[in-house]
């Protein structure tokens, strides 16, 4: 379920499902790079500093992909299961359902790129600015939909 307020988009209003533009396919696509970056980057510190892996690294990989895949399949869940922030019309319930589908999209790309910042922190010191750039964008992508959820 998709939680993002308190009005429910199932009471009698038509169960939205939307087809992902070429826009959408390249979030994805963004994100599973950023996924696949992060074990990449284990590998490569598994490789190069040798084979005892830092306690976290092998674990924000596994956390990393599972947080990916929940966000992937939250984007296909269908316009019943959400709920958002604003009151939902049958004029308005396609936009609102585009908008939430595109945050979780969104949100997956930066939460990727939180998971690879935090496989290279410990090794490489330029990271954590990395880091500390995706939590910046989590709050910019969740204040910008917010904000459009509100004026549409």
């Amino acid at each position: 379920m998709i939680n993002f307020g308190y009005y429910p988009g199932k009471n009698g209003l038509p169960n939205v499902r939307f087809r992902p533009t070429w826009f959408d396919r390249t979030l994805e696509l963004a994100a599973f790079l950023l996924m696949l970056g992060t074990w990449i980057s284990i590998y490569h510190i598994y490789k190069v500093y040798g084979s005892p892996l830092p306690s976290g690294t092998l674990q924000t990989g596994i956390v990393g992909t599972v947080v990916w895949l929940v966000l992937l399949g939250g984007s296909y869940s269908p316009s019943r299961y959400c709920r958002f922030p604003v009151k939902v019309t049958e004029q308005n319930i396609g936009k609102q359902y585009v908008l939430a589908t595109r945050l979780c999209r969104m949100i997956n790309i930066v939460a990727a790129l939180s998971f690879l910042s935090r496989s290279l922190m410990e090794h490489y010191p330029w990271a954590v600015y990395l880091n500390m750039g995706s939590l910046f964008g989590i709050a910019l992508v969740m204040m910008g939909y917010f904000i459009l959820a509100h004026h549409s």
